[in-house]
């Protein structure tokens, strides 16, 4: 049992039975060309992993080359004139159409090889968690319980305090502290920001400080404020 209150360790009576139980795990990473690399027994999260590749195959591409097509031209097919009586003549030339062989240039489908990239097994990776046992004991002990508890308030920093408590001997204490600071924005009707800290330092700087920057939504409504 504690004495004087100063050994948190309450007493054990070892009731003689023990075990290897699981303890915490160990962590290991391993991989291979299949199934599962992890030891047998072992907890293992594993995934494929794969690898990039070219392969080739059969298709088709375009092609030119030369040909010929029918297309229709005019041709001329002689003259009409008539005497202008003044030794000149009005002639026009007559045409005709006719049917003629151009060249051209074609295209056509031809076979061809492609290439393609693909994923393809490479290999596996595997996340492993071995068990680590230890030896565990059943035993019997004693508790704290708690009989009484004791709080103390106040505003500022000069009126931080503990409450007064009996500190007899054979006696253990669990302290606790905490501190709220509520800041007023006052623009546009009063609105509040609450900081709370259970660290005294940083409730004093909190405290201490005169200028503070508050961040406000586009409506001037206020969101938060923080210290310089």
């Amino acid at each position: 049992m504690p004495d004087q209150g100063v050994s948190p360790k309450a007493g054990m009576v070892f009731l003689g039975s023990c075990a290897q139980e699981h303890h915490h795990y160990r962590n290991y990473e391993c991989s291979t060309s299949s199934g599962n690399c992890c030891s047998v027994g072992d907890v293992s999260e594993c995934k494929d992993v794969t690898r990039t590749e070219t392969e080739s195959y059969s298709c088709t591409k375009s092609e030119s080359y030369s040909c010929t097509k029918q297309d229709t031209v005019r041709v001329p097919d002689g003259q009409t004139c008539r005497d202008l009586g003044n030794g000149f003549a009005d002639c026009e030339t007559k045409y005709r159409t006719e049917t003629v062989t151009v060249p051209d240039t074609c295209t056509r489908q031809v076979p061809d090889t492609c290439y393609r990239d693909k994923e393809v097994f490479d290999h596996r990776e595997c996340d492993c968690k071995e068990s680590i046992k230890a030896e565990a004991c059943d035993y019997q002990t004693f508790v704290w319980n708690t009989t009484k508890v004791l709080k103390a308030e106040g505003q500022g920093t000069s009126d931080i305090h503990w409450p007064v408590y009996d500190d007899t001997p054979k006696k253990r204490f669990l302290k606790d502290q905490n501190f709220t600071i509520t800041l007023e924005y006052l623009d546009g009707g009063v609105q509040s920001h609450t900081e709370t800290t259970s660290d005294l330092e940083d409730y004093k700087q909190w405290a201490s400080k005169e200028v503070y920057k508050a961040d406000l939504y586009n409506m001037g409504g206020l969101e938060e404020i923080h210290r310089e």
